[in-house]
């Protein structure tokens, strides 16, 4: 062995850091996820890549990141404090790129059960906005295992104009981020589609929302449901 790193590989880890921060064009773009259909490495290096993205996102909702990044005098102590935290930060980065499966994903491929198992779909809920004030937020079935499909209705079929979607569970009013799957891509009838590992999701009311990403003027969407386990 040399020791150069394989330009191949480097090229693929820069597509997929691409891919992930929506740096990609429309045709690079296409073309990436088209790969994404015939090459299961390459959808290894994405789900690796959403799940180190999963757990930074984790470190920063509870500031850690922002307590490192605070800026402060920097005696010798403090730059081997820093040195020493940025080691913690990249062992717990990594801890939860190897261990903590994701419960949202825009791919079911990306689910998996504690043994690496894939999930399939077990169940599938769709929304669409509705303009009556007296709709209520419906009551869906909840699976005890496998991957929940939950699909929203945009009014748009470009694959240039993505979307946020984000599941937040609501405990005494107070909504909570589970997770979300950013650049995904509504299909040629207007739909966009994340998944759930519904075996980590509890009975309880739910809200999902769709936010366009940058580029896609149109206003975003929230659907409030509640999940319940049915009695077999």
């Amino acid at each position: 062995m040399s020791g150069v790193e394989d330009p191949v590989v480097a090229v693929v880890a820069v597509t997929v850091q691409d891919y992930v921060t929506g740096r990609l064009s429309g045709s690079e773009l296409e073309a990436f996820e088209e790969q994404l259909v015939t090459d299961a490495g390459l959808v290894r290096e994405l789900e690796g890549a959403l799940r180190l993205r999963e757990g930074l996102e984790m470190l920063r909702e509870q500031k850690v990141l922002g307590e490192l990044m605070r800026p402060r005098r920097r005696t010798v102590w403090t730059r081997f404090a820093l040195a020493a935290a940025a080691v913690v930060l990249l062992a717990v980065g990594l801890f939860y790129m190897k261990r903590a499966e994701p419960i949202i994903a825009g791919s079911v491929a990306a689910l998996r059960t504690s043994s690496g198992s894939p999930l399939v779909v077990t169940r599938s809920h769709v929304f669409a906005a509705l303009r009556s004030e007296n709709s209520s937020a419906p009551n869906l079935d909840l699976p005890a295992t496998g991957a929940l499909e939950l699909c929203a209705l945009t009014p748009v079929t470009d694959a240039s104009r993505t979307f946020r979607m984000t599941l937040w569970v609501i405990r005494g009013g107070i909504m909570s981020r589970i997770g979300s799957a950013e650049h995904v891509v509504p299909d040629r009838d207007g739909f966009v589609v994340i998944y759930a590992d519904a075996g980590r999701l509890e009975p309880g009311e739910y809200s999902l929302s769709v936010e366009p990403e940058a580029g896609n003027t149109i206003p975003g969407e929230r659907f409030e449901f509640g999940l319940h386990r049915q009695v077999r």
